[in-house]
């Protein structure tokens, strides 16, 4: 009688057991993202850029590369659509609480599934597209997408020294401009018209392109350093052409300001783009890898841009 007894309160805990672990199984998978700038200029075969979420299951079977079918970046009507392929995913212990609950975070190694020798991709709303073999997809935002291609550069334009320079918006870090150090290598002059960055939406202010002695520090101010004390960096511009003389085997420092339409826009990584002009002819400079702010996407002073995605299992 007693043997029964056990045996039946056994039975019992393992039903209650399975019921359990199949609620917990059941749990939806939450993915979040926090919209942002990706500007990457390709600089080698091997090159990856990387698109990081948080998640509520980081070891859920959609992040595993063996149960991805095929993976696009694409505008939202697919009117642009460009494949990619996946590296690596990765996922991290370190946890992140969003309205009471706790997520991980998770990175998409990523690079673009083709090659060009000159070429520029720009997707103004961006979405990373995922597709399984079980037929199932999932479609996240991640924000402004710049990819620029460019194998053959002349070398009458030579970049130096490189400094930008830092504010905090809705107190995350961003960069609010940046200085470089360039040399006339041709035997004439150079007439620099531009630089600008790998964004549509965070612009140079090149109406204020500016010749400076030195490179400034970190966190000099803008309006300090092109001499306009008041210079408003949410004002927007259009675009500008300066025409700045960079004479025969001379070397400058110029610096240029940002304009941000929005507080709640920041820069990590992007490109450089110096448009000049050499023996009538327009070329361009273009510019990847300088020092920059490597911040944490995900903020409390973002939360109010977050996206967040609820799929079943």
């Amino acid at each position: 009688m007693r043997l029964n007894f056990i045996f039946g309160l056994l039975g019992f805990f393992l039903i209650v057991l399975s019921i359990l672990l199949y609620i917990k199984e059941d749990v939806s998978l939450e993915i979040i993202t926090c919209p942002t700038i990706h500007s990457y200029f390709k600089t080698s075969e091997t090159e990856t850029f990387e698109i990081e979420i948080l998640s509520n299951q980081p070891q859920n079977y959609r992040f595993d590369k063996e149960y991805i079918s095929s993976s696009v970046i694409r505008s939202l009507d697919e009117s642009i659509v460009v494949p990619i392929s996946i590296t690596d995913i990765s996922w991290s212990d370190s946890g992140y609480i969003y309205q009471g609950n706790s997520y991980q975070h998770v990175q998409f190694s990523l690079k673009i599934a083709f090659d060009s020798p000159d070429f520029e991709i720009h997707i103004p709303e961006a979405y990373l597209n995922l597709h399984y073999s079980n037929n199932e997809a999932i479609l996240i935002k991640i924000g402004e997408f710049h990819y620029r291609f460019l194998k053959m550069q002349a070398n009458d334009l030579v970049v130096g020294s490189m400094q930008s320079t830092v504010m905090k918006l809705s107190e995350v870090s961003t960069v609010n401009g940046i200085a470089l150090e360039l040399s006339n290598n041709a035997r004439e002059n150079i007439v620099i018209q531009s630089i600008n960055i790998g964004s549509n939406l965070v612009t140079a202010n090149n109406f204020y392109l500016t010749e400076i002695e030195t490179l400034p520090d970190l966190f000099d101010l803008p309006g300090n350093i092109i001499g306009i004390p008041n210079y408003d960096y949410l004002d927007e511009q259009l675009s500008y052409q300066k025409n700045y003389l960079l004479r025969e085997n001379n070397m400058s420092y110029l610096y240029v300001p940002f304009q941000y339409p929005s507080s709640l826009l920041w820069l990590q990584r992007f490109y450089l783009i110096v448009t000049y002009e050499v023996s009538g002819e327009t070329r361009e400079l273009i510019i990847d890898d300088f020092p920059y702010i490597r911040t944490n996407l995900f903020q409390q002073g973002k939360e109010s841009e977050y996206m967040h995605y609820v799929f079943q299992n």
